[in-house]
């Protein structure tokens, strides 16, 4: 902070816009409402009354957006700014590699600590791997820019993405780390080779007095894919989990039933608890079942990146 105070150069809007309060409570409303949607219906179910309505909030705000930007004076997002190609594609190449990053991380994590047993702290240190990668892939998303292009280079990191998360659909319970590991690693990577020219791209096709608003969409897409990424894979696991699991539940007490289907952890919970005969089947169950959620949501991460690395190339 003391240095970059001292050699930082100022940059400022030379004459900055009044806020868009109403654009900001339209666009958080759409999204708050969409993700409540999506996370609840794992649970309680699509036809929900609950969920419908999240959904028809989300649309109807977003919609309500979308007019109010293009008519007020002063927007706090300029829609004509996405009929430039490399704002708009880098911002959806962000969004959708931090969609693939946020959602493996978060399952990944329950899969090392509840399947592979690790603690928090193991787990941690185990998802290094994807960092290390990341760090390194700064050299060479620059020399793939350079020999290939920003186009080829973010679609290619796209649909490596992919690649990678069909591997990683293919794990199980007793899949060796070492193997989990060299995937985090190229993920990193691949990531890395997505995110560095996506932001380069990005922020070339603003006007440098508007630098500010670059970056925030750089920040803003980041977030809403993660946001999404958790959402909608973490849901899609859920949902696996306790279709599969419902079969081994059946001898069980319906409140503890309904327990074990709740989540993997509260299953293997009352697994350690009831012991013996009655808690080995259960667990054996709840973390098979949550393998197949976990490879339901990979799939799904395969299926939307690939299309994604098609619409950016």
């Amino acid at each position: 902070l003391i240095a970059g105070w001292f050699l930082v150069p100022e940059s400022r809007h030379p004459s900055p816009p009044r806020p868009d309060l109403l654009g900001m409570v339209l666009s958080t409303a759409s999204l708050a409402s969409l993700l409540f949607a999506i996370i609840e219906a794992s649970e309680i179910g699509w036809l929900s009354g609950e969920v419908i309505a999240g959904l028809g909030v989300a649309v109807i705000a977003g919609i309500g957006f979308i007019g109010h930007e293009r008519r007020v004076p002063e927007p706090m997002l300029d829609l004509r700014l996405f009929g430039n190609a490399r704002l708009k594609w880098g911002t959806m190449a962000i969004a959708l590699a931090m969609f693939a990053l946020a959602g493996l991380t978060f399952d990944l994590t329950q899969f090392l600590q509840i399947v592979k047993g690790y603690s928090p702290l193991q787990a941690g240190l185990r998802i290094l791997p994807l960092v290390i990668g990341f760090g390194l892939a700064g050299h060479i998303g620059q020399h793939l820019v350079r020999r290939a292009g920003t186009r080829s280079a973010v679609a290619g990191g796209l649909g490596a993405i992919a690649a990678l998360l069909m591997a990683f659909a293919q794990i199980e319970p007793t899949t060796a780390y070492w193997l989990l590991g060299s995937g985090l690693f190229l993920i990193g990577i691949a990531m890395g080779t997505v995110f560095i020219p996506s932001t380069d791209a990005v922020m070339a096709a603003v006007p440098e007095v508007n630098a500010g608003l670059g970056s925030a969409l750089n920040d803003t897409s980041r977030q809403v894919g993660a946001a999404l990424g958790i959402g909608v894979l973490g849901s899609l696991t859920n949902a696996a989990y306790a279709a599969q699991i419902e079969d081994s539940l059946t001898g069980l007490a319906p409140n503890i039933g309904a327990l074990a289907k709740r989540s993997v952890g509260a299953a293997l919970q009352l697994a350690d608890g009831l012991g013996g005969d009655a808690g080995n089947p259960l667990h054996h169950a709840a973390t098979a079942a949550f393998t197949d959620g976990f490879t339901l949501a990979m799939l799904a991460g395969t299926g939307l990146l690939s299309v994604g690395a098609v619409i950016v190339w």
